[in-house]
């Protein structure tokens, strides 16, 4: 159910045109590095309360949070990489991947 709902969350940010928007803000690359270091943060507290809760030291269970959390970091690191010189060289490793033939 995860996965089918990721797909429908992808579907919809490129029927609202949010890739247009994050390649035409003048900020993306301040925000999507501060998400994507508020998601690694909030990603290894989410892992430690789960180990916490695996030794019985806590009391409430994190559920997947934690993986969603990382996931978002590596959506929002990946913005970032795409405003620095290294976006060249990642738009042709990526590009063919999005054609339909």
């Amino acid at each position: 159910m995860l996965i089918a709902g990721l797909f429908v969350v992808g579907f919809l940010a490129g029927q609202a045109r949010i890739p247009e928007r994050i390649a035409s803000s003048t900020h993306t690359r301040r925000v999507s590095a501060f998400i994507a270091l508020a998601c690694a943060a909030l990603s290894l507290f989410g892992f430690w309360l789960k180990e916490a809760v695996e030794n019985g030291n806590a009391s409430a269970t994190p559920g997947q949070l934690p993986t969603l959390l990382m996931a978002a970091g590596y959506v929002a690191m990946f913005i970032t990489l795409l405003r620095t010189p290294a976006c060249r060289v990642l738009t042709q490793i990526f590009a063919p991947l999005g054609k339909c033939h």
